[in-house]
């Protein structure tokens, strides 16, 4: 039976409208943690100013369920952040930082089994069936590759992200 929910990014607590917090109301009883995507508040988020429902994990954090380690990184670039309002709709947190990276990078505490992320690393080839749109100067490259770095590292069985809305079941290097 399930233990706990993990959401993958872009719930929009707080975006694009202050009502956010309260627009999602789960009536189950278990635990919601919650990747950042990039289509959240993070002045809220930083505030926390958040629905008190939800428990946002921090970009490299780990949780622990039945001696299993599950690695959170959200983030990912907005594709169309060039259209955006900086602190209305668009917010530069939302890009993954070096610091998160090697905060990720240097967890020692056992092996990780999944990684619950917003983005993809670009270990994992977007299929083209998915016919997503262009995007000049390929926005978000650098969040990919260091996902990817720290997938290599890591060598998790499982890999979720959320961002780009499609699915899709492959194994890469091990790695599902």
């Amino acid at each position: 039976s399930a233990k706990a929910v993990v959401q993958l990014g872009d719930l929009g607590d707080g975006w694009p409208t202050p009502e956010g917090p309260e627009r999602w109301k789960p009536n189950f009883g278990l635990p919601i943690y919650v990747v950042d995507g990039n289509h959240e508040n993070f002045d809220a988020l930083a505030a926390k100013d958040i629905n008190p429902k939800l428990q946002w994990v921090p970009r490299g954090d780990v949780l622990v369920f039945n001696h299993l380690r599950m690695m959170c990184f959200g983030g990912a670039t907005s594709p169309d952040f060039g259209h955006r309002t900086i602190g209305v709709n668009w917010w530069p947190q939302e890009s993954i930082t070096r610091q998160q990276v090697q905060y990720a990078l240097d967890w020692d505490g056992g092996p990780i089994h999944t990684m619950f992320c917003h983005e993809r690393a670009d270990l994992f080839p977007i299929p083209s069936y998915w016919k997503l749109p262009a995007f000049e100067g390929n926005p978000g490259a650098s969040d990919r590759a260091a996902l990817s770095i720290v997938v290599q590292k890591h060598r998790p069985k499982w890999y979720f992200h959320g961002h780009w809305h499609h699915g899709d079941v492959d194994v890469i290097k091990g790695v599902h």
